[in-house]
């Protein structure tokens, strides 16, 4: 019999499947994007920092580093209200390498990302400003690897990768990044790219000040910039030789809060831009795409929570009959698995879209140049790790409707 629990499993497992295809579809379509390379012209490395004392010396010795001539670089750097030596080190740096030209900047009080680069933007004259994260760093070739997609786009984003990988949780976000760059890397030949990563993305000076900057109201700029970019007719590709490290994560806590904070951002522009979910682009298509993929996130979490209970449920009540006297049953405990009580069509469908997600991660990793990942990573990756992050989905969605935008 057909229960109303099992016809929602089934939906959601089907539509499960159908994205998997989707984006394989996509994959075997995949198209090439010309480059239109600009000549060495001046670039202004935007870095908007609070609180970064432990990294901006490092970040800033990265664009130190850029295999670009220093005549036509130059940074501007806005400390956020930095409560610790964030300003003293990047000052220290100025001092120990005053061929390059440094701007320093102070806000009084931090009044968040997205107005320290609008203060930058207000400042420079150069041609193209790159945002950076004062927790990123570049590879030496990545701003020449941007800058040959710069002359027919507005906005050229890079590949972002994983700098710390040594526990479980920051390789299987390395896996995460790997993955996230392949795929962006084939919306892009769509025209379908979502949003130019903080830590390295490229823009048209003119194109960003025609829009009026960054939205300072917005949970996460980078993401909102593009959706309102697209909607005055402006390009974005993807540099996928633009390598850039970002400092990820290192526990499970400050990773749900980060990704939290991202998925926000998404129901938030997709709330300002309700027009942008228009089937007749494939940019419309991902967006609704993805909203589709964070509602089956979050299926899949209440139905392994709602099965794991409902299996615990006779274990429950037999410790329960016997006043929870666990040992003489642990001590008799025997494990003889049913495998003709498992229903072939889930498990078929289940394969199929973990057989399409291999695929996926198979291609990306010969795509990228990272090095490093292993098996046992990759199958922790495909079992678990969308499931660990359909928290922050959940927590994102509670925030939203409850009109808390915060970052």
């Amino acid at each position: 019999m057909m229960t109303p629990f099992m016809l929602f499993s089934w939906i959601i497992m089907i539509a499960s499947t159908f994205i998997s295809i989707y984006f394989l579809l996509m994959y075997l379509e995949d198209k090439s994007r010309p480059e239109s390379p600009n000549d060495e012209v001046c670039v202004d490395l935007v870095l908007p920092a609070y609180n970064e004392e432990k990294h901006i010396y490092e970040s800033l010795k990265s664009i130190y580093n850029l295999e670009y001539s220093k005549e036509k670089l130059g940074v501007i750097l806005v400390d956020d209200g930095s409560k610790d030596n964030t300003l003293i080190e990047a000052k220290r740096f100025a001092k120990d390498h005053k061929d390059l030209k440094i701007t320093l900047i102070k806000h009084k009080k931090n009044r968040g990302k997205a107005a320290a680069l609008n203060t930058a933007l207000k400042l420079t004259k150069a041609p193209f400003i790159v945002t950076m994260d004062a927790d990123s760093f570049a590879e030496p070739d990545a701003l020449s690897q941007l800058l040959k997609f710069s002359n027919e786009n507005d906005i050229v984003t890079p590949a972002v990768v994983a700098k710390n990988t040594k526990g479980i949780l920051e390789r299987l976000q390395a896996i995460e990044y790997v993955y996230g760059n392949y795929l962006s890397n084939i919306l892009s030949g769509f025209d379908a790219q979502l949003v130019a990563p903080g830590p390295f993305s490229l823009f048209k000076t003119e194109s960003l000040r025609a829009v009026g900057g960054f939205d300072e109201t917005s949970v996460t700029e980078d993401l909102e910039i593009v959706y309102r970019m697209r909607k005055k007719g402006y390009k974005i590709i993807m540099s996928p030789r633009a390598i850039v490290k970002t400092d990820i994560p290192r526990d499970l806590k400050t990773l749900i809060a980060q990704r939290k904070r991202w998925h926000l951002g998404f129901f938030d522009v997709v709330g300002k831009y309700p027009k942008s979910m228009n089937v007749s682009h494939e940019f419309g298509r991902q967006t609704i795409l993805k909203s589709l993929y964070f509602l089956v996130s979050i299926a899949f979490l209440i139905i392994f929570v709602w099965g794991f209970f409902k299996w615990m449920e006779p274990v429950y009540y037999f410790f329960r009959a016997v006043g929870f006297d666990w040992m003489p049953y642990l001590l008799n405990l025997e494990f003889n698995p049913d495998l003709l009580i498992l229903d072939p069509q889930t498990i078929f469908y289940f394969a199929v879209t973990l057989l399409i997600t291999s695929t996926f991660l198979y291609f990306a990793f010969r795509f990228s140049e990272e090095k490093g990942g292993n098996l046992f990573d990759a199958i922790i990756f495909l079992i678990t790790y969308g499931f660990a992050l359909s928290m922050a989905t959940i927590l994102a969605t509670v925030s939203w409707i409850k009109r808390e935008n915060k970052w």
